[in-house]
């Protein structure tokens, strides 16, 4: 009466339907995987081998690398610890406007020095060279990726691998303690980053200098480029810092353009507002020529 019965149900036309599906897939010599596709793979991986030699992977001795698939990872991670706040992909790209054809101009990060490092689209063609992502990348790993996708994570991988190459990771692609902790010192909450577009309206019609006031036109001109697009208020994005020069009985100025990371000093002036108005008459120029030479 203490018996345990086990019973199994099997039905005999089931399993022989079974059992001929499986014989009639073995005989499909369609589906087999052939000494032949076993060759061309490898002539395929040779040759993606070849073509990326010293290109792709980035790779030291005794380190993890870094490739076309966790370069943006790391990017993302390196931005996120330093700046505190979560982003899109979009964040650390700068692209032009959709009139312009909506193209990748570049790739910036926060800088464990001052302002933000970028990674332009000639730098990352520089790299790249000859070799396609196709050259390096699985095909089966590429099919369902747009070729916007390959665009941004062809940039993200050049971006990872100089954020290694200037030491702001380590060789297990996790941000340096020293470096990071750099950046968050030096990184200003201003300086968030903005999905930033540059359009022809920009390029070609920056604020006109009214009676030789560059400090109206350059306030004009911030809140143009970068206005609304998160860069704090325009007090904390120009500040102005003026001195007296000793013996010369004049002053000089300096306004620092916070998105930029970038400090202009202008000329030797008579007076505290003459000085102030040449830092922000060289300041104006250099914004207005970093946008001309975009296009």
């Amino acid at each position: 009466e203490n018996a345990e019965v086990y019973y199994f149900e099997n039905d005999p036309e089931t399993e022989t339907d079974r059992a001929q599906v499986m014989e009639a897939v073995a005989r499909d010599t369609t589906v087999a995987v052939t000494a032949e596709h076993l060759r061309q793979n490898d002539a395929s991986r040779e040759r993606r081998a070849a073509a990326s030699q010293g290109v792709h992977p980035f790779e030291e001795p005794g380190c993890q690398p870094v490739h076309f698939f966790n370069g943006l990872e790391i990017v993302y991670d390196w931005c996120q610890r330093v700046m505190g706040q979560s982003m899109q992909k979009e964040d650390l790209l700068r692209r032009a406007s959709a009139e312009l054809g909506g193209g990748l101009l570049e790739v910036r990060f926060p800088s464990a020095d001052e302002g933000f490092q970028t990674v332009s689209l000639a730098e990352v063609d520089q790299y790249w060279g000859q070799v396609r992502v196709e050259d390096v990348v699985e095909p089966g790993r590429c099919r369902n990726l747009s070729r916007a996708d390959k665009e941004h994570r062809r940039a993200l991988f050049v971006a990872a691998v100089k954020l290694r190459s200037v030491g702001y990771v380590d060789g297990r692609n996790e941000p340096s303690a020293v470096q990071l902790l750099r950046a968050k010192r030096n990184f200003v909450a201003s300086q968030r980053l903005a999905r930033l577009s540059v359009g022809k309206s920009f390029a070609r019609k920056p604020p006109e200098v009214k009676a030789g006031n560059y400090m109206q036109a350059l306030h004009e001109l911030v809140q143009q480029r970068w206005g609304g697009v998160g860069v704090g208020s325009l007090k904390d994005v120009l500040k102005y810092t003026s001195w007296a020069v000793p013996g010369a009985g004049g002053f000089s100025a300096s306004v620092s353009v916070a998105p930029l990371g970038k400090a202009f000093e202008g000329d030797s002036q008579p007076s505290k507002k003459a000085a102030e108005q040449s830092a922000a008459q060289k300041a104006y120029n250099n914004v207005v020529a970093q946008s001309d030479s975009l296009f």
